[in-house]
């Protein structure tokens, strides 16, 4: 929405292709990254192979001129700022710059006996650039969103693994202390347990990790058999029971991530689709939707099978016109009350057949109940004056229509007479 409606840099930036093979551009860049850390001897680019320089001049000239194009796009100058990616994009492009021509500028410039210590620290700030350059391979992210919903759902489970991790600490502490007790004096105590905090290191890498267990079991083995019943209470305790835990609250937060994360998706591309009908079918480009615009959006195949997508019917859409526009908040320009695209979503995607009825939905309907009853009652006050007008005129015809009569036969009795 925030890019122009007619332009070539528009229709580039929004071309799919075009994303395409700037995904595939930034994958290049993060392998050759690596390969030129690997293979480049000098710590300069002045001083690198002919290839690497004109390698990492490509590239400097690939993202520039994405930038200029997608920068040409918008709408206005202000607008890039509303765009995340696009703010992200420019400041690894400073980056390059600064790393791949401004850098290599300045140093070249740099009087080689005085400016040493310039040099150098001209060089650590080359270095940084170059690792910060590595971030760009976080649009991938945008292409992949399963990477994305692991992120996430690691984040929202760091809750629960704090606490279990707490957990384990608690437990593994208790186990060390008694340990210490009990090995006081002896070998093992003097390898193992000499501190509280070291028997905790020792449990946490041979009882809970579980590396050399064997050894470690069998030093305990030698030392007292019935050192190896707590020890493998212990194991059971932390690596069979609390690990396990700890991979079922992270399954559980993930799996419910992912459900959040994939209905977003679906309800960005129906968003998406109903953008690109409403920009066709919006003449006056108030970015609102009308009574109007709404039956033609509806007619659209695109934004059709989008909604069927989501589990929205199209078709019951039409019947529900005046329900969905009596939350109509904007006026246009002509007096009529319209839809925002926002408010438009939030509305339909109310009535998916999936949804379960809330107390809101009940609220909703009662309100809407309500107004149908005093529109009802509104039109039948109007229907019965008008009625009742009608009935008052019938009755003055009827006594016209008496006193005539009344009046002819009072002529015709004088007439006879």
């Amino acid at each position: 929405r925030l890019y122009k409606s007619a332009g070539v840099f528009q229709s580039m930036a929004r071309s799919q292709r075009f994303e395409n093979v700037t995904l595939g551009v930034i994958t290049l860049n993060s392998l050759w990254m690596c390969v030129e850390a690997d293979a480049n001897p000098a710590d300069r680019l002045d001083q690198s192979p002919f290839g690497f320089q004109a390698v990492e001049h490509l590239f400097a000239v690939y993202f520039l001129g994405e930038w200029l194009i997608r920068f040409l796009a918008f709408r206005r100058t202000t607008d890039t700022l509303k765009d995340g990616w696009f703010v992200f994009d420019s400041l690894l492009l400073i980056l390059l710059i600064a790393d791949v021509w401004v850098i290599t500028a300045v140093i070249a410039t740099t009087p080689v006996g005085g400016g040493l210590a310039a040099q150098t620290s001209v060089l650590r700030i080359a270095k940084l650039a170059r690792v910060l350059r590595a971030a760009r391979i976080v649009k991938l992210l945008h292409v992949v969103p399963e990477l994305m919903i692991l992120i996430k759902g690691m984040a929202s489970a760091m809750r629960g693994v704090v606490f279990t991790l707490c957990l384990l600490g608690v437990v593994t502490a208790v186990f060390s202390l008694g340990f210490r007790r009990f090995t006081d004096g002896t070998n093992v105590g003097q390898e193992h347990f000499p501190t509280v905090a070291y028997g905790m290191y020792s449990l946490t890498v041979y009882g809970t990790l579980m590396d050399e267990i064997a050894y470690f079991s069998g030093e305990l083995g030698q030392e007292s058999m019935w050192l190896t019943l707590p020890f493998f209470m212990f194991v059971l305790l932390s690596a069979l029971t609390l690990m396990n835990m700890l991979i079922g609250v992270l399954c559980e937060v993930v799996s419910a991530v992912a459900a959040v994360e994939r209905e977003q998706l679906t309800v960005e591309m129906v968003q998406r689709k109903v953008c690109s009908v409403l920009e066709s079918v919006d003449a006056n480009r108030n970015d609102l939707i009308s009574r109007a615009e709404f039956q033609r959006i509806l007619e659209s195949p695109v934004a059709s099978h989008a909604l069927r997508d989501v589990g929205v019917d199209p078709v019951a859409l039409v019947d529900l016109a005046d329900f969905i526009f009596e939350y109509a908040t904007v006026e246009g320009e002509d007096g009529e009350i319209q839809l925002t695209l926002a408010d438009f979503m939030e509305i339909v995607l109310q009535f998916r057949g999936s949804n379960v009825a809330t107390v809101r939905n009940i609220v909703d309907l009662r309100k809407f109940v309500q107004g149908s009853h005093k529109n009802l009652s509104r039109e039948l006050r109007e229907i019965k004056s008008r009625l009742g007008i009608v009935s008052g005129k019938r009755k003055k015809a009827i006594n016209r229509v008496g006193a005539l009569k009344y009046w002819n036969q009072c002529k015709e009795r004088r007439a006879s007479t």
